[in-house]
């Protein structure tokens, strides 16, 4: 298994905005993807601090979902307020309950 991590610095006056982003647009457009096995999105309240981690079946399909997911970290930081553009990383998976 293999995740992709997008950290978005945005407003924390603009949390609300940016979860109603990823429960309205982003869950249901990863969703469709292939090889998509889950979501997590943290956040920080009080500095509007967020994470936002997909989680893939194989490294091709996490690979594949690169342009996208480019896409909406860049919405989530404009919806978020964010002054930067967002950091993406990819990881594989090496332990997990």
């Amino acid at each position: 298994m293999f995740a992709r991590v997008t950290r978005v610095q945005g407003s924390p006056h603009r949390n609300d905005d940016a979860v109603r982003h990823a429960r309205e647009t982003v869950i249901p457009q990863v969703g469709l993807l292939r090889g998509y096995k889950g979501m997590y999105y943290l956040l920080d309240p009080d500095s509007g601090k967020g994470m936002l981690m997909t989680l893939w079946e194989t490294r091709e399909d996490l690979d594949a979902a690169a342009g996208a997911a480019e896409q909406w970290g860049t919405d989530a930081a404009n919806t978020a307020g964010a002054s930067s553009k967002p950091e993406i990383d990819a990881y594989e998976v090496v332990l997990q309950p």
